[in-house]
């Protein structure tokens, strides 16, 4: 079965907006620390992402599977503002505007959540992540091994 890595499919990447800074593609949303990770699990392949966050790709019906890790990215105490509270995102999957996977809020320091869902025939697929309902300070998420699969 063909796998293939939505951090490699930035051209087929029809739209990408993020909250801050810029999508991480196989990197986090963050050049601090570049690298993409969920707590302490670190991933090669991947998207970063800071919420509100909306990336949209053409599969264009040619896959049967997505599956990735989901999760929040962290960061470091001692770059946390004093009265800071603690990143928390939802993870949402849409094919073709149908909403086919919701996430409960993820918070800093919790551990990924797999998600492996069918995409038979989808042609539009969405990636989107919420603020997790408490402003979106802090919120960077990752999508550790985000793949479709034939």
């Amino acid at each position: 079965d063909a796998r293939v890595s939505l951090g490699d499919l930035k051209m087929r990447c029809l739209s990408a907006k993020v909250g801050f800074f810029h999508v991480g593609w196989n990197a986090s949303c963050w050049d601090e620390q570049p690298g993409l990770r969920i707590g302490q699990t670190v991933y090669e392949k991947g998207l970063g992402v800071h919420a509100p966050s909306e990336l949209v790709f053409d599969i264009d019906g040619a896959f049967g599977t997505f599956t990735a890790d989901v999760g929040m990215h962290g960061v470091p105490p001692e770059r946390k503002a004093k009265d800071a509270i603690a990143g928390s995102s939802v993870f949402i999957v849409e094919g073709d505007g149908k909403t086919l996977y919701t996430s409960s809020i993820l918070k800093e320091n919790d551990a990924p959540q797999h998600v492996e869902i069918s995409v038979k025939g989808v042609k539009r697929l969405t990636l989107r992540t919420t603020d997790g309902g408490d402003s979106n300070f802090d919120d960077l998420g990752a999508w550790g091994n985000a793949l479709v699969a034939r």
